[in-house]
């Protein structure tokens, strides 16, 4: 990553974490509610950036907490946090969300929270039924079209040339995903951005003997969160 983006991507994960902090004393997550009483002992946060989704996580029965994403310098940060908390059961790894390192059915929750836009989202979600237990979860946040059209909206009221062009683009992308049901690939799409409908969702998951359990609406206009489960 150039030096450049690196500074910018730090900085982006400090404003997650912030975030985080500042949503802490407010009222529990619904979709969380559910995930816990599932008690899970394996933990996988996918696209976990500084690993925040993981620190709702601290009862004494869980095992291990995994946080995997591709960015090194997520590691940086991933392990500061932990080791400011004492946490001595969560590890970071960094991989992809098309290739696990894990064996199946070895994670009895996996989280992944506005990072499938950003994969092969086909291939990620047949790798995370792959190592999903057979009674396990999958807390999944995806952006809808709502998500880049607001952003599109924001961009033009702030004059921002460049920026107005990374949603519209999105954008473009998710239609097209929308009616081929291929993703935009090659080196133009790198680093960018799909949307998915319920209907695109629903095909994929179906694909991986998945199925959506509950639904509700993500914090922040545009988002949707699903627990899902296998089929």
């Amino acid at each position: 990553m150039p030096e450049e983006s690196q500074k910018e991507y730090l900085e982006y994960l400090a404003s997650e974490i912030a975030l985080f902090e500042g949503r802490a004393a407010k009222l529990a997550d619904p979709s969380l509610e559910q995930v816990r009483q599932l008690s899970p002992k394996r933990i996988l946060d996918l696209g976990c950036g500084a690993g925040q989704e993981l620190m709702k996580f601290n009862d004494d029965s869980i095992e291990l907490k995994v946080g995997a994403d591709i960015q090194f310098a997520a590691g940086e940060v991933f392990r500061k946090l932990r080791s400011n908390a004492g946490d001595d059961r969560a590890i970071f790894i960094n991989s992809a969300g098309e290739h696990l390192p894990f064996p199946a059915e070895f994670f009895d929750l996996v989280i992944c929270r506005v990072a499938l836009p950003y994969m092969n989202s086909a291939t990620a979600i047949r790798e995370i039924a792959r190592v999903l237990a057979p009674s396990g979860l999958l807390l999944l946040t995806i952006h809808t079209p709502k998500f880049y059209l607001l952003m599109i909206r924001r961009r033009l009221a702030e004059m921002s040339l460049k920026g107005f062009a990374y949603p519209v683009i999105c954008f473009a992308g998710g239609v097209f995903f929308l009616l081929t049901g291929k993703q935009p690939a090659g080196n133009f799409w790198k680093g960018k951005e799909t949307f998915h409908t319920r209907s695109m969702l629903t095909r994929e998951l179906n694909a991986a003997g998945l199925r959506a359990i509950s639904e509700f609406d993500a914090e922040g206009a545009g988002g949707r969160t699903y627990l899902i489960g296998k089929a």
